[in-house]
């Protein structure tokens, strides 16, 4: 799915922006991104994607291992590379895991 689908789609899953959404035209990418970007929204578009686009992968992901992350990186389509597992290390180490 291209992103700023994702962008809609998440924005079309928050009741509160209906009426918004509904007067905004959905080929105004900036107007859609806009309706989103406040705090209340963008933190949490993170969650709305992991549940609602990556669900299937979550069991690998809450078994803690590099499949798991592998899997969450194809989900948000890109790859698990070698530069990408040593930051994930990194923050497992810093946290302790």
């Amino acid at each position: 799915m291209f992103m700023p689908n994702f962008v809609l789609s998440y924005a079309q899953s928050i009741p509160a922006l209906s009426t918004a959404l509904a007067a905004t035209d959905k080929s105004d990418l900036n107007g859609i991104r806009a309706l989103v970007l406040p705090d209340e929204y963008s933190w949490a578009s993170a969650v709305w994607f992991l549940t609602s686009q990556c669900a299937s992968i979550r069991p690998q992901l809450q078994a803690g291992g590099e499949a798991g992350f592998e899997a969450y990186m194809g989900c948000v389509g890109t790859a698990a590379t070698a530069d990408r597992l040593a930051v994930w290390g990194r923050a497992k180490s810093a946290f302790g895991l």
